[in-house]
């Protein structure tokens, strides 16, 4: 496996991944990486029936700021929850989002976060409109998408 030698931080999860090793630890770390993007891309699927361009940019605008590690990042929901200002801002239904954000699997709000974080981390910020920037981190979206 060939690519670029980095130095990490291996916090908890990534000793207790590294647990099941053995002597190739570059293979299993490319290896669960490679397992979440697909569960990532499968969600996302899915997810462009559901919400809309205005609320993936609600979205991304409520979690823009907050703590998305540790297990902060599965109650993602509540933020928005806690923004009726994005009803006006982005014309939405905040608590509607919010419930709906609430009812993913796990696997779905990691999907929003990882969303978020590359929308936010985008070498193209402040380059590009909100549109490109949610594609290019993973978002699709319908005009008219199904509750």
């Amino acid at each position: 496996m060939a690519g670029e030698r980095i130095t990490i931080y291996a916090g908890p999860p990534i000793r207790r991944a590294l647990e099941a090793a053995g002597e190739n630890r570059s293979l299993r770390i490319n290896a669960i990486c490679d397992r979440y993007d697909a569960i990532v891309v499968h969600e996302l699927a899915d997810m462009g029936k559901t919400f809309t361009r205005e609320e993936w940019c609600a979205i991304c605008d409520v979690l823009n700021g907050t703590w998305l590690l540790d297990n902060n990042w599965q109650s993602c929901w509540a933020e928005m929850l806690d923004s009726p200002e994005m009803d006006e801002k982005w014309g939405i239904d905040h608590k509607a989002l919010g419930e709906r954000m609430h009812k993913l699997s796990l696997a779905g709000r990691a999907a929003v976060v990882d969303v978020v974080e590359r929308f936010w981390s985008s070498p193209n910020l402040n380059q590009v409109t909100n549109d490109e920037l949610l594609r290019e981190a993973g978002a699709s979206w319908q005009e008219n998408p199904v509750p």
